[in-house]
């Protein structure tokens, strides 16, 4: 099913204040993230009821969603390891694709609340990353928190996970600096956009966190190619860039080896070890779970305590929180039924985030909205659980902002 029209906007006022402040709201604290999501959601159900429009809700990739939910408080949850400690997480899983339908069918009514969202992310990406680097080279960041370790940085997160966090965002800020109106010539924009994304590397590398690292590089498949098709006159400038971005890389490489080790050395070598790697036990022992309940899994919720009871941790850290791979946490917790739903939803959210006109020729956004999905449900690596609260409002308000830039798009292509 098509994406159907946007519902009656918020109120200019609200809206331009609530836009302004979601960035900031979703990647600076878990509970304030949380408590973003639940209140957008519980905000937008209601204004549905109050206006009797519920138009959104008949889009396929949030029927899927329902049919998910009603999975996992019915079937998963009562089938699973412990259903009383489920049954919570599983009834609270809907406010995430509700918040999503939020931001695109009523936050982001319009190109101009898309426009300004992508500015207040550009601002507080580039602001996360200034702060991150300030700690890189001072020992604290610029609020007095330490690093996490000499090969790991928490920036303002106190955290170490602020390059998987804003790496959600990075495509949002991209397309919004690239579209910025002090732009003007193409070789400005071209110059400007690539060197946003190599800063965007560098920071990922030198957050020491290996697999957003290796998300960042592999956008590069999505963006390059947006970048050059863009801007085919300015090809030679695209490779310059790069070129610079090389020898800063080798700079940062040599000044931080510590990160470097990190980031490219002990990553060769978990690869060449896997299966005696932290993380091959960790995989091995989810499957093994997995295999106890295969069709309903053992219940949101109940990984490491259905892990360690029935898995035992026989080998260093096999049984944590959570499998820390997107669709092995979704195959363990809800089973092979809700691994099967959860690809269907992404599956649509692709097709009506991706499809764009032939001829519309929007190099830039299809390669920002690409990149910003394929970050998010990659399968291969591991990644922070799907159910985690702060992971979950970032990558849900990220779904929101691709389904509305391409109905918006689609509507008013300039």
């Amino acid at each position: 099913m098509a994406l159907t029209p946007t519902l009656k906007p918020l109120s200019l006022s609200g809206k331009t204040a609530y836009i302004l402040l979601l960035p900031f709201l979703l990647l600076f604290f878990r509970g304030l993230a949380d408590a973003t999501v639940l209140l957008t959601a519980i905000s937008f159900l209601w204004h549905s009821k109050k206006t009797g429009d519920w138009r959104w809700a008949r889009n396929d990739w949030f029927v899927v969603s329902l049919i998910t939910w009603a999975y996992l408080i019915f079937i998963s949850g009562p089938l699973g390891y412990n259903p009383s400690a489920s049954a919570l997480y599983s009834v609270a899983y809907l406010r995430w694709p509700v918040f999503a339908a939020a931001l695109a069918f009523w936050v982001f009514s319009d190109a101009s609340a898309l426009k300004l969202f992508g500015q207040a992310m550009l601002a507080t990406v580039l602001f996360i990353m200034f702060d991150t680097f300030w700690q890189l080279y001072n020992g604290t960041d610029l609020f007095g928190i330490e690093k996490f370790a000499t090969f790991r940085l928490t920036g303002p997160m106190r955290s170490p996970i602020p390059g998987a966090l804003t790496l959600r965002f990075f495509f949002i800020a991209l397309l919004a600096l690239n579209a910025s109106r002090w732009l003007k010539k193409p070789s400005l924009q071209l110059s400007m956009s690539s060197g946003f994304f190599l800063l965007a590397l560098l920071f990922t590398f030198s957050t020491g966190e290996r697999m957003s690292f290796l998300l960042a590089i592999a956008s590069s498949v999505f963006i390059l190619p947006a970048l050059s098709l863009a801007y085919p006159k300015y090809t030679k400038r695209l490779i310059y860039s790069l070129f610079v971005g090389l020898l800063f890389f080798a700079l940062l490489s040599f000044l931080q080896p510590e990160i470097y080790h990190r980031a490219v050395t002990s990553f060769i070598a978990s690869l060449q070890n896997f299966s005696s790697d932290p993380y091959g036990k960790v995989f091995s022992t989810a499957v093994e779970l997995w295999k106890e309940y295969p069709l309903t899994g053992v219940g949101l919720h109940n990984y490491s305590e259905a892990c360690l009871n029935m898995i035992g941790d026989n080998v260093f850290d096999s049984c944590q929180r959570h499998p820390h791979n997107i669709y092995l946490g979704w195959l363990t917790q809800a089973g092979l039924i809700g691994l099967l739903l959860f690809t269907l939803t992404v599956i649509m959210i692709c097709r009506h985030s991706l499809w764009m006109p032939a001829n519309s020729q929007q190099w830039i956004l299809m390669g920002c909205v690409s990149a910003t999905l394929f970050v998010i449900f990659w399968p291969i690596g591991s990644a922070s659980s799907f159910f985690n609260n702060w992971f979950g409002a970032v990558i849900w308000c990220s779904v929101g902002w691709a389904l509305a830039t391409r109905r918006i798009t689609e509507t008013s292509p300039s």
